[in-house]
């Protein structure tokens, strides 16, 4: 899918139309002859009946030169029952200004406005519709049988009674959508398409209560077709951007929330709003985004909850390029309102080329008996989190998975998994947590990474329990691990506590940082804390505990074939009052055949006594050799015990 940059299109539309406010003055409807009688229509109630066009079987097909309404105005598409789908282009040349109101008076009939040349819906349109809703700036319009009505008159269109079946954009230039203020609202349960070279909306409402709003930026494309399932692109199109700014809300929610697909090369939310939220008893559809590039600004959010016995949607992301958020969020939600029941909260998935958060949430939370949803995260390259220190709005930079009811009827905790190349953590507000509050079990953090996990300034990863639940555990794989003032660690005050592992085969380097797994109340067992085969490990002025109060201590195990450096650091796996865990340190068996038969000599070594350099009465020098051969060449080069090994070295 490749991108055309559009910019400099909306720029001119916004020239033509004088910014924000000015519409055309000489606002009217004109047919232009193609499919019945050119002339103009009188106004300011505009009645467009089925003589003015040509019908077949359930469509009815219509043709403009201009298509204009202003504020005071109003177009009224009228017909028979028989009418299925309204199929209007606009062939003058001009995008169409729309201020004015549009309504079909043919119950369930869906309603095609075509302008290659672009539209701008004002503050005070109105689409009055029962059907479903179509804006395009096609070039073409093509029918389940095959045959195109063309937006251009210059080529032969087929009319037909095949329904519509897909857009074509085969023109070299392609107009824009620009909503300006809008506020357009579908029938429940039905839907909202916008296909165009550029879409964007100002301070607008988009609604399609328990329906489905498509938004497709293209430029070129043999053909876009809408499903329940999204938005089908043919192979080699051209995309554009979807810009969404200055509080717009794209909304899709209250009893049932409808389904929001949106493809471009480049989209943006800024200081706005997606959002598909559900109260009734039927799950929540899906939030989908498809991008070349992505970026949430000034508190932008998409947001998926449930306030009832449903499932909240859930919101799926795929961004070949870079996404970032700054100062925005991400987030599901399950909260009980209504009763004891309560749907799960929605998963979040991003596959992404590269994220950068800047003081900025992915988040998903149970407030209820309803479980939290799971984030996972797949990055072909660096994932970023990034924060400001001591920001007077405690505005984070986080990666969270929670569940925050306190009653015996909580929810679990969902999962949070990533896969990345790098993980880069700056700052004591970049975070990757899981919390648990009450009885709901804390879930599991699962870092994939191919180079390094880097966390600097007081970053943390966590997983905490307050509550009886047990906390979740913190799984690290990446061959270098460096942490320099920041924390891994697993909390528990009621429950047992959450176990840690970490697989560092080439570098573990800990700097004034933490990595413990404690109980800091009740009864509950220390987690264990378990670090595989690294090549260099360091530790200076750090910790490493697995500490407990009421119960037992947990288990430190390092598995390495290396020296480790320790130094002004803390390694405890203790208990206040119950028994105290334990230290291992598990070195690869050496082959003692293997040692060198050729012993020193120590009289070729020392030329002369020691007893002539110290005041000593007696002095000694030793020549050691290694206690051990390095690894030979087909020995196992990274380790991380398997579930098995790891209860057998715990004794269990």
């Amino acid at each position: 899918m490749r991108r055309k940059q559009g910019r400099g299109v909306f720029k001119q539309l916004l020239i033509i139309f004088g910014g924000c406010c000015s519409l055309n003055l000489s606002a009217q409807v004109i047919t232009d002859g193609s499919l019945g009688s050119a002339q103009s229509l009188n106004g300011p109630d505009f009645q467009i009946d089925a003589s003015l066009g040509q019908q077949r079987g359930g469509n009815l097909f219509h043709s403009f030169q201009q298509f204009d309404l202003s504020s005071e105005q109003s177009a009224h598409f009228t017909g028979p029952s028989s009418v299925q789908n309204i199929i209007s282009r606009i062939t003058g040349g001009a995008a169409s200004n729309l201020d004015g109101t549009v309504s079909v008076d043919i119950a369930n009939a869906n309603l095609y406005l075509i302008n290659p040349a672009g539209f701008v819906f004002g503050a005070n349109v109105q689409l009055d519709v029962s059907g479903d809703l179509h804006v395009s700036t096609a070039s073409e319009l093509q029918l389940g049988d095959g045959n195109r009505f063309y937006s251009d008159l210059n080529q032969a269109s087929v009319l037909s009674s095949a329904p519509p079946s897909a857009f074509g954009f085969l023109q070299s230039t392609t107009g824009d959508v620009l909503f300006d203020g809008s506020q357009i609202t579908t029938e429940t349960s039905k839907s909202l398409s916008v296909s165009a070279g550029n879409i964007q909306a100002r301070a607008a409402q988009l609604t399609a209560i328990a329906g489905q709003i498509n938004l497709m930026a293209v430029q070129q494309a043999k053909s876009v077709s809408y499903g329940q399932t999204g938005i089908a692109l043919s192979d080699g199109a051209v995309t554009g951007e979807v810009l969404l700014h200055n509080s717009t809300n794209i909304d899709v929610g209250k009893q049932i929330a409808g389904n929001i697909y949106i493809r471009s090369g480049r989209f943006e939310l800024d200081n706005s709003e997606i959002i598909a939220n559900t109260d009734g008893d039927i799950d929540g559809g899906i939030i989908s985004i498809e991008a070349d590039n992505l970026a949430l600004r000034n508190r932008a959010r998409i947001d998926s909850r449930t306030f009832g016995p449903s499932q909240s949607g859930h919101i799926a992301i795929k961004v070949t390029g870079t996404a970032s958020l700054s100062i925005s969020d991400i987030l599901t939600t399950s909260r009980n309102t209504a009763g004891d029941i309560a749907g799960n909260a929605g998963d979040i998935t991003l596959i992404v080329g590269e994220l950068i958060l800047d003081n900025s949430t992915i988040s998903t939370d149970t407030f209820s008996s309803g479980n939290g949803g799971d984030i996972r995260i797949i990055a072909s390259g660096d994932v970023q989190l990034l924060s400001q220190t001591n920001n007077p709005f405690f505005i984070v930079s986080a990666i969270q998975a929670s569940s925050r009811n306190t009653a015996d009827t909580a929810g679990d905790a969902g999962r949070i998994s990533l896969t990345a190349c790098n993980l880069i953590m700056n700052g004591e507000n970049s975070r990757i947590e899981n919390n648990t509050e009450g009885t709901g079990q804390g879930g599991n953090i699962t870092l994939t990474l191919s180079e390094s996990l880097q966390m600097r300034n007081g970053a943390s990863i966590t997983s905490e329990s307050t509550g009886t639940g047990d906390a979740g555990n913190i799984t690290v794989i990446a061959p270098q691990l460096m942490l320099q003032n920041s924390v891994i660690s697993t909390e528990t005050s009621q429950a047992d506590g959450g176990n840690i592992i970490i697989n560092a085969h080439a570098v573990f380097d800990l700097d004034s940082s933490d990595i413990t797994a404690t109980v800091n109340g009740g009864q509950g067992n220390g987690g264990n804390l378990t670090i595989s085969n690294p090549w260099q490990f360091s530790a200076t002025g750090s910790k490493l505990q697995a500490n407990a109060r009421g119960g037992n201590g947990g288990l430190i195990l390092l598995v390495s074939g290396r020296p480790v450096l320790v130094a002004d650091s803390v390694v405890s796996a203790s208990s206040e009052s119950g028994i105290d865990g334990e230290i291992k340190i598990d070195v690869p068996n050496v082959n003692l055949n293997a040692l060198s038969i050729a012993f020193l000599d120590a009289s070729q070594l020392i030329k002369q006594r020691c007893e002539v350099r110290t005041d000593e009465q007696f002095s000694s020098f030793i020549v050691s050799g290694q206690e051990g051969l390095p690894n030979a060449p087909d020995d196992l080069q990274s380790y991380l015990p398997s579930q098995q090994q790891l209860e057998r070295l715990l004794g269990q």
